[in-house]
C-alpha cells in the first residue's frame, strides 16, 4: 500500500497551522511503522523555509487559487501513481487544486478531510461564495471521494451533511501533536504558590474568546480569598494579540496575566507542564489539539461544546464542560478549582489511554486506508 498525504503547505510541525502539525504527525508515524507513505506540499513558495522530515516529503508550486493550472512536475508524478495500490488523502477544503488532481487520475481512489473547513461557522464566512464553489466544483469532488475523514460528525454543516449523505464518514480519534509521557502524578499546588490558569492556540476573538477568557479569569480571581494567587499565562500568536495587550495592560503589568507570544516544541511544552487549569472557549473547532496535549500533561480542561470534546470530558471526569456566557463561565471555574485535583487527574489519565492517542488515531486510519484497497470497490 503506498499512501500519500496531499495539502495546501509545507506540513511544517513548527508553523500555528493545525492542519501542517497533523498532516507532519501522521506521515511521521506512518514511516516509523514501515509504511510507503510520502507528503505533498502544494504552496506559493516551494523552494523556500522547507522543512526536512524523516519521510518522504515533495514540494509543488501552487497557483492562484482560481487558476486551472497544476505544476508540470506534479503532473509527472500523479502519471505514475498506481491506483490499485495507493491511497491519496487530502487534507483541507475549498482548494482549487484538489479536484484537479483527483480528476486527472481515472480510478484513484482518495480520502477528504476537511480539518474543520465546512463547519457551520466556518462557511458563514463569504457565505455565498463558497455556496456558489460547493455545489459546482466541491460537492462532485467529495462524492467521489471514498469518504470523508472527521473527528466529529459536528465538523460538518448540517446542509452539507445533507448534500454528502451518500458517502461514507469516517470518524477518527485525534490525538497529541507529539507523543507526550504522561505524568507520574498530579502537579501539586502548593500554599502560597501561584495557581497556574493557561490557554495555548491562536489569538483569534471571533473563534477563540481569547478575551472572554480574560475577563472571566479576571472576574474569576477577584472572587477568590486574597491569600490565593492565580495567573493565566497564554501561549500563541494572531490577529489580535496587540488589542489583548491593550485591552488588558494593567492585568498585564500587575503580573496577573502573561503572554507569551508563539511557542512550538520543548518551550512550548514546558509552559504547559507548568499549568493547573487549561480553558479553551472556542466558538468552533474541529477538537483542539492544544486540549489533547494539555489532558495529555494531566491538566483538566475548562471547555465549551464546540470544541466537540465536552461528552468525553463529562464521561471521563476530566475537567469541567461550561457555555459562553460569561457568568456560567465564572462560576465553573470556582466549581473546577473546587474540585477534587486526584480525581481530575484520574480523568486526564482514563480519556486520554480511552480517546485522545495518537496511536489510535494512526491504527484507526491505517486500517480504513487497507479495507478501501482490500475490497476492490472502495465504498
Amino acid at each position: 500500500m503506498k499512501i500519500i498525504h496531499i495539502l495546501s503547505g509545507k506540513a511544517n510541525p513548527k508553523k500555528m497551522n493545525g492542519v501542517n502539525v497533523v498532516v507532519d504527525r501522521y506521515a511521521n508515524m506512518m514511516h516509523e511503522r514501515g509504511c510507503d507513505v510520502e507528503v505533498w506540499g502544494m504552496t506559493y513558495k516551494p523552494h523556500t523555509n522547507l522543512p526536512s522530515p524523516k519521510y518522504p516529503i515533495k514540494f509543488f508550486q501552487q497557483y492562484s487559487q482560481w487558476s486551472s493550472k497544476l505544476d508540470g512536475k506534479l503532473l509527472e508524478c500523479l502519471k505514475k501513481i498506481d491506483v490499485d495500490l495507493t491511497i491519496v488523502h487530502f487534507h483541507g477544503g475549498f482548494i482549487r487544486d484538489f479536484p484537479r488532481i483527483a480528476k486527472k487520475v481515472k480510478g484513484l481512489k482518495y480520502f477528504v478531510m476537511p480539518h474543520g473547513i465546512y463547519h457551520e461557522k466556518a462557511i458563514a464566512v463569504r457565505p455565498y461564495r463558497k455556496a456558489l464553489y460547493f455545489n459546482l466544483i466541491e460537492c462532485e469532488y467529495v462524492l467521489r471521494s471514498k469518504g470523508l475523514l472527521v473527528y466529529h460528525i459536528d465538523e460538518i454543516a448540517s446542509k452539507i451533511q445533507r448534500k454528502l449523505k451518500s458517502i461514507p464518514f469516517k470518524i477518527l480519534p485525534k490525538g497529541p501533536d507529539r507523543a507526550l509521557s504522561f505524568p507520574a502524578k498530579s502537579l501539586e499546588i502548593k500554599k502560597g504558590e501561584p495557581i497556574i490558569w493557561g490557554f495555548c492556540g491562536r489569538i483569534y476573538n471571533k473563534q477563540k474568546n481569547v478575551d472572554r477568557i480574560i475577563k472571566c479569569f479576571l472576574e474569576f480571581s477577584q472572587q477568590r480569598p486574597p491569600e490565593e494567587k492565580h495567573i493565566l499565562e497564554i501561549i500563541g500568536d494572531g490577529q489580535d494579540l496587540s488589542q489583548i495587550r491593550k485591552q488588558f495592560a494593567t492585568a498585564i503589568d500587575a503580573g496577573l496575566i502573561k503572554i507569551h507570544g508563539a511557542k512550538i516544541g520543548d518551550e512550548k511544552m514546558h509552559l504547559l507542564r507548568k499549568m493547573h487549569y487549561f480553558i479553551h472557549l472556542s466558538s468552533w473547532e474541529t477538537v483542539p489539539l492544544s486540549c489533547i496535549d494539555a489532558l495529555q500533561l494531566g491538566i483538566p480542561l475548562l471547555i465549551t461544546p464546540e470544541t466537540l470534546m465536552t461528552n468525553n470530558v463529562d464521561r471521563f471526569k476530566a475537567g469541567v464542560s461550561t457555555t459562553h456566557n460569561e457568568k456560567d463561565i465564572v462560576a465553573d471555574m470556582h466549581k473546577l478549582f473546587t474540585a477534587d485535583r486526584a480525581e481530575l487527574f484520574k480523568g486526564c489519565k482514563k480519556i486520554t489511554d480511552c480517546v485522545y492517542n495518537t496511536k489510535g488515531s494512526c491504527d484507526k486510519l491505517i486500517e480504513i486506508y487497507e479495507e478501501i484497497l482490500s475490497n476492490g470497490k472502495g465504498k
